[in-house]
């Protein structure tokens, strides 16, 4: 939060205008874009990774990373970041009063998101002096900014993220720009239809790579795993017919994450490869 100086006037609405200045941010569209990477079910499948490989890691006595511990943290640093910048500056001991949570499993979430990519530190933290309160580091909540010009996707009542459930029945919005009318036995049939393909892929890419790059399935995991689950996600609206098994499907992915670029004519045949089997009878 910014402070106002003496004599300087009062501030208006430019704090929430977008970077080049040409239309604005207002705290809702956050708060929403929130809401849809909790209704991504690659996003969140992306998250279990990192907190499945957490948990393998935690000694035996140790407390468990939990789930629902990074979306309370997330959820708080929300409301409390900026809306043009996606920065929250609270402290561990403010997020302790937010959350309920100990420092211990706060600290933890704030490490889980931090390796997943969720959020960035773009400050250090400054400790307390005589003459001075410390000062949390800057929190950049990278993940909302794909959210914030995508489409939000369709909410359900029955989502087990509870932070996610708060204010749904006000985003009416589907990835076609539909409401979706799905009874809850039926979106779950598609949510694990979804999860199946887009985790399927996912691992047969993670181990294309693990040969082509001549290293191991974690290291590939821990450099691009996230990267390819969103990707697969992505890729699912227009080649879920396809295979996840397909040779050609698998090594345009690798490429996509591996170079950052897509090939048109990998991308033209797969289209042309997709149209034949859904014209198929």
């Amino acid at each position: 939060m910014t402070r106002r100086r003496s004599g300087e006037a009062t501030p208006t609405l430019a704090h929430e205008r977008n970077a080049d200045s040409t239309s604005w941010v207002s705290p809702m569209s956050v708060a929403v874009a929130h809401h849809a990477w909790c209704a991504d079910v690659d996003a969140q499948l992306a998250l279990d990774d990192v907190i499945a490989r957490r948990r393998a890691t935690t000694p035996e006595k140790t407390a468990k990373p939990r789930k629902s511990d990074v979306h309370a943290v997330l959820v708080n640093l929300v409301l409390r970041a900026d809306p043009q910048t996606r920065i929250a500056d609270l402290t561990y001991q403010q997020l302790m009063i937010a959350t309920g949570l100990s420092r211990a499993r706060v600290a933890t979430a704030i490490s889980i998101a931090l390796e997943a990519g969720l959020i960035v530190n773009v400050t250090k933290a400054k400790a307390p002096t005589a003459e001075h309160q410390g000062r949390a580091p800057q929190r950049r909540l990278d993940y909302l900014d794909q959210y914030l010009t995508a489409p939000v996707p369709a909410y359900r009542d029955d989502t087990t993220n509870e932070p996610c459930r708060h204010g749904a029945e006000s985003v009416p919005a589907s990835r076609s720009g539909l409401i979706t009318s799905l009874s809850n036995n039926a979106a779950d049939e598609a949510d694990n239809a979804g999860r199946t393909w887009s985790s399927e892929l996912t691992q047969n890419v993670i181990w294309h790579l693990k040969v082509r790059l001549k290293t191991s399935p974690k290291q590939v995991r821990d450099q691009y795993g996230t990267r390819i689950a969103l990707a697969a996600g992505r890729l699912s609206d227009d080649f879920d017919v396809i295979p996840p098994t397909d040779p050609l499907l698998i090594a345009y992915l690798a490429d996509l994450i591996v170079e950052n670029q897509s090939n048109k004519a990998t991308r033209d045949r797969l289209v042309e490869h997709a149209d034949a089997i859904r014209a198929k009878p």
